[in-house]
């Protein structure tokens, strides 16, 4: 299991003055400093034509440029990044953006909810890793929002055409059964996580993490990189 700071050190609703802002150089440093062995990170095309590294579509002063966070990520010797596409029409910058960067592409993988993005992004090149991003656990093909949920028929009628690497399930709906056919197909599993409290406080996380730490396919998004990666020492 390989553990990647959930935008750096976690998700920030507020000013929370033990950890730095999400989606920020500091909070990337922060995590692989702590120990974590990737970064997850959401990116969006600005007006000026470029990427910024942010979840929300108002861009803050402190929102960094992906090529930003290639160079950092390369500094610390990231072993993965999980570059989500957040924004419409990134695929092609994110894309470009990592080839000029010269960061390995099997370093990296791009993820989305806009599964339409990951086909474009698929016809650019065919080596880049494409994880499928799913709002919700195996219910009937469904868009909710813009987001697909999670079945296996889906994932059948294009797994030959896209080649995902990875699937990428919200914790609370992650199952034994997702996991069979993850394994069955050789997709690799990025669990995530959503209003996730410190272990200290819940130690949900915590016990997945300790329960799957030895699995080689299973890999989380946590909030909490560095207590996680502390306590599974």
């Amino acid at each position: 299991m390989m553990i990647l700071g959930h935008r750096g050190t976690g998700v920030t609703r507020k000013k929370e003055l033990d950890r730095p802002a999400e989606n920020t150089l500091k909070a990337f440093a922060q995590a692989l400093e702590d120990g974590a062995d990737g970064l997850e990170l959401d990116v969006r095309r600005t007006q000026d034509n470029d990427l910024a590294v942010t979840h929300h579509k108002t861009l803050d002063p402190d929102s960094p440029r992906l090529r930003d966070v290639f160079t950092l990520a390369a500094r610390y010797g990231a072993p993965l990044l999980n570059i989500e596409l957040a924004g419409k029409n990134t695929y092609d910058l994110a894309y470009s953006q990592a080839v000029k960067s010269g960061y390995p592409l099997d370093k990296i993988v791009f993820s989305s909810f806009d599964h339409d993005q990951l086909h474009k992004l698929r016809k650019l090149d065919p080596r880049v890793k494409i994880g499928l991003l799913f709002s919700s656990a195996p219910e009937p093909v469904a868009t909710l929002k813009g987001r697909v949920r999670f079945s296996e028929s889906y994932i059948d009628r294009i797994r030959q055409t896209l080649g995902p690497a990875s699937l990428h399930i919200i914790h609370d709906q992650f199952n034994e059964k997702i996991r069979t056919y993850a394994r069955k197909h050789g997709l690799e599993l990025f669990i995530w996580t959503r209003n996730e409290k410190s272990p200290e406080q819940d130690v949900t996380i915590l016990d997945f993490a300790r329960h799957h730490k030895n699995a080689p396919d299973i890999h989380l998004i946590t909030d909490y990189p560095g207590k996680i990666k502390a306590a599974l020492r």
